[in-house]
């Protein structure tokens, strides 16, 4: 099973849940903090929080892409 991450650029990556061999926090004890995720094949990735990878995503996915208003 790949996971949808995006990296430093936004783009969408795909990886393993193997690829993964630590989490960490964007922000030490900031409770609004992100997840790092770092990895052993692809650098650092972070869940998806930009419009353009989650645009991305939907198209991957064939799925509309909708905005909130």
């Amino acid at each position: 099973m790949k996971i949808p991450l995006e990296d430093k650029f936004q783009n969408l990556v795909w990886i393993s849940p193997e690829e993964i061999t630590l989490v960490s926090e964007s922000i030490p004890g900031d409770p609004t903090s992100m997840a790092v995720l770092h990895t052993s094949n692809k650098g650092i990735l972070y869940p998806l929080h930009s419009e353009k990878a989650s645009r991305q995503l939907a198209e991957n996915l064939g799925v509309p892409f909708i905005e909130e208003e």
